[in-house]
């Protein structure tokens, strides 16, 4: 994670074109142990501005086709220390999962995706999943600036003051746990870190104005 620890290293000096902060409940960060970090994603350069400031190091996940789309790509990735993953539910938590168990810190963002409009999306259940399983405490973070200094279809990062603000742990009830949680504990537990992260982040709710899952439905 040689990349990751450079861009930590000089968070002080590249966070000021950002006025970089980090705010909140820093005090409950766990210094050891596994951890879950799940913030809002309205930029491409969320998991920068999050490295650049959070205490611990953070592993974040990367679609083999990303990883594997090239030698450069795949440098690229290692350097950064994320943790490849192939497109399927099960694959995800087992690597998510062997990380956590070497309490490793894991980095999700919920969405699945960069926002298209900055508002916060629907939540995909993975990360409730995980929670579940590991049993490890989850950091939510809010994100505030990011959207408004690179959104997705930005080209280059504006000097927007950028703020990382970090919420009170949440735990799965019950976890550390064997099989796949019911439906509605997973949609309860997204639903208590959807609010957290909304509120840290001060960005619209995407959900208001969108149906829920068809039963049965979702995504991981």
């Amino acid at each position: 994670m040689w990349l990751y620890a450079v861009n930590h290293k000089l968070g002080p000096l590249l966070g000021a074109y950002w006025r970089l902060e980090l705010t909140g409940e820093m005090a409950s960060i766990p210094r050891e142990g596994p951890l879950l970090v799940c913030a809002n994603h309205a930029s491409r350069l969320d998991p920068w501005f999050i490295g650049m400031c959070f205490p611990r190091p953070i592993r974040y996940l990367i679609t083999d086709a990303w990883y594997y789309r090239s030698s450069v790509w795949k440098w690229f990735f290692d350097a950064w220390g994320t943790i490849p993953v192939a497109r399927s539910p099960h694959a995800t938590l087992e690597a998510v999962h062997r990380h956590l168990e070497k309490g490793d810190v894991v980095g999700v963002f919920p969405e699945g995706e960069v926002s298209r409009d900055g508002r916060i999306q629907r939540f995909r259940p993975g990360t409730a999943r995980i929670a579940a399983r590991s049993g490890a405490p989850v950091i939510p973070i809010g994100l505030r600036g990011n959207a408004e200094s690179l959104p997705r279809h930005g080209a280059f990062p504006r000097p927007t003051k950028v703020t990382v603000h970090v919420g009170e742990p949440i735990r799965f009830h019950g976890s550390p746990r064997d099989g796949v949680p019911p439906r509605e504990e997973v949609e309860a537990f997204n639903a208590r870190l959807r609010e957290s992260i909304v509120r840290l982040s001060r960005r619209p709710d995407a959900l208001r104005d969108e149906p829920p899952f068809p039963a049965g439905g979702g995504r991981a």
